[in-house]
């Protein structure tokens, strides 16, 4: 995979962002915008809830609260739309992510 130029991303949590990005960009592609913003809203709210079940482990497991790492994938679901509020990637700013 190096030769390639892929690289190990160290993360604590993971969203599976790709199980939704084939039927939201299938969505987006057949102009299907209610589906799309249906699938972008369940994406948002899936990403909240694993992001909160993950955090407090690491205060479970080493005694206290940990660093996390989200990671994200490059893929459709995160192309700004033309109105700001829409930016799916807009969600996690609000929760201090750093």
């Amino acid at each position: 995979m190096t030769v390639r130029g892929y690289r190990t991303a160290p993360h604590t949590i993971e969203n599976s962002d790709f199980v939704f990005n084939v039927p939201y960009a299938k969505a987006f592609q057949d102009g299907d915008s209610a589906l799309a913003k249906r699938l972008l809203k369940a994406y948002v709210g899936y990403t909240l809830a694993v992001t909160e079940f993950a955090e407090p482990i690491s205060a479970r497991v080493l005694g206290k609260e940990a660093a996390q790492a989200l990671l994200i994938l490059v893929n459709k679901l995160l192309e700004p739309s033309k109105r700001k509020k829409e930016r799916p990637i807009g969600f996690i700013h609000p929760r201090s992510v750093r």
